[in-house]
């Protein structure tokens, strides 16, 4: 959702508190109390779902596909899910990406491409723990572990799919190649608390595989290809909110 869209929404949830409050105390409300606790209703819900429609306009850069992929919308590069080429290795994933290869469209990324997704993907979302050299230079680590209620990591882990679902939680690897070897994308989104989740992005060369040994069931290749089609946004969903506000007015007048 672009800018303007998100400055509509924001007046607009400004507007309804300003008409709850500015008719909670009037004459007219206290002759009719229930006439008007419907409409008072109706507009905190209305305030609340226009809420929501801001949240889900600023909830990242990752947007997720039906083809097993999803989007940083900042690169536009789509990447391809944890859990497609699950136990399969480096080697032979690299081998299928030609034409007529079982990945055909799709490449290794670099290793500026991991760093850059990992840092759109996870920085700047208000996790507990946010270092982006946490393990060493460009070696980086988020961590929600005392959110109160949910994970602000939770939305980005569910678009990027996972490679290994466990009792305790969704354990994901991805390997590149980075500067010094074989290298990791790791997240864990843990299923019994809503709100423990962690990444890592590691560049140290000590993956315990090599260029033809199968990843475990937990790891998979990461591959990247230039976005197909532009993700579009919700480009009526200001308009759609602006219509609700006028239907509760509608009814307010009515009711008045």
């Amino acid at each position: 959702m672009g800018n303007r869209s998100v400055r509509i929404l924001q007046r607009m949830k400004s507007s309804v508190w300003r008409i709850i409050v500015k008719y909670n105390n009037s004459h007219l409300i206290k002759e009719n109390r229930m006439k008007f606790k419907s409409l008072k209703v109706g507009l905190a819900t209305l305030s609340l779902s226009i809420g929501c429609l801001f949240n889900v306009a600023n909830a990242g850069v990752i947007t997720d596909t039906t083809d097993n992929s999803f989007i940083d919308q900042t690169t536009n590069l789509e990447w391809m899910d944890f859990g497609i080429n699950n136990g399969q290795s480096y080697n032979y994933v690299a081998s299928q990406l030609g034409s007529g290869g079982e990945y055909e469209g799709w490449s290794l990324p670099t290793s500026g491409q991991v760093y850059a997704m990992w840092a759109n993907a996870f920085l700047g979302l208000g996790s507990e723990v946010v270092d982006p050299n946490y393990y060493g230079t460009g070696q980086g680590r988020v961590d929600d572990r005392n959110a109160p209620l949910v994970s602000v990591l939770d939305p980005v882990m569910d678009a990027m799919g996972t490679n290994y679902r466990a009792a305790s939680g969704d354990f994901s690897t991805g390997v590149f190649l980075g500067e010094n070897g074989y290298s990791a994308f790791r997240v864990y989104n843990d299923r019994r608390s809503q709100w423990i989740d962690f990444s890592w992005l590691m560049d140290n060369g000590r993956l315990n595989i090599g260029g033809d040994t199968a990843n475990t069931i937990t790891s998979s290749t990461l591959l990247v290809r230039a976005q197909v089609a532009a993700v579009p946004e919700p480009p009526l969903v200001a308009i759609f909110a602006l219509g609700l506000m006028g239907l509760v007015l509608r009814r307010f007048k009515k009711q008045a």
